[in-house]
């Protein structure tokens, strides 16, 4: 059966890609902060026959370093929490779902996420910091399925982007020559 599990698991990885999505935003005036390279797993728990979330174990590394930012895990109401890491600094980022978007493509089962703040503590990036996504996901879905009481950790790598919201949007404008 663990066999038969992992082979599945490895077939929903290679099958699952960010391809044919638009990258979901968030919405009004927002401004991206920083983009960060996301990897780990996502955890599920077979209940009622079928994987239910039980959450993620994530990390956040830079696009051009390979220095740990921070961990993404959820707490006791599935939601996301997000831990600077301690060479960063000490801060402190929640937020809640406010949008999960699938594929518009059948054959992809990939996803994105908005996340909305809903407490923050500390200083710096996650203060400034009032949505995140997850785009551009490789992997982290579970079969449909399932007929043991086993948890299943599927492996994910995403884009997480955090945006702040800004009050106005600066348009730049052309001189122009008024003749009288």
């Amino acid at each position: 059966m663990s066999k038969i599990l992992i082979l599945l698991v490895s077939f929903l990885i290679a099958a699952v890609s960010a391809q044919d999505v638009e990258i979901l935003l968030p919405p009004g005036k927002t401004e991206l902060l920083k983009a960060f390279r996301a990897v780990g797993i996502v955890k599920f728990a077979c209940r009622d026959g079928i994987w239910r979330f039980a959450g993620p174990e994530i990390e956040l590394y830079p696009l051009d370093s390979c220095d740990l930012y921070a961990n993404v895990v959820t707490d006791n109401t599935g939601e996301p929490v997000i831990t600077e890491a301690a060479a960063v600094g000490n801060g402190v980022w929640s937020g809640k779902r406010t949008q999960v978007r699938n594929s518009t493509n059948p054959e992809i089962n990939a996803f994105q996420i908005l996340f909305e703040k809903t407490e923050v503590t500390g200083t710096g990036l996650l203060a400034e910091t009032y949505y995140v996504t997850q785009t551009e996901v490789t992997g982290g879905a579970a079969p449909v399925e399932c007929d043991s009481t086993e948890l299943l950790q599927v492996p994910i790598e995403a884009t997480y982007s955090f945006f702040k919201k800004t009050e106005c949007v600066i348009v730049k404008r052309r001189a122009r020559t008024y003749r009288n």
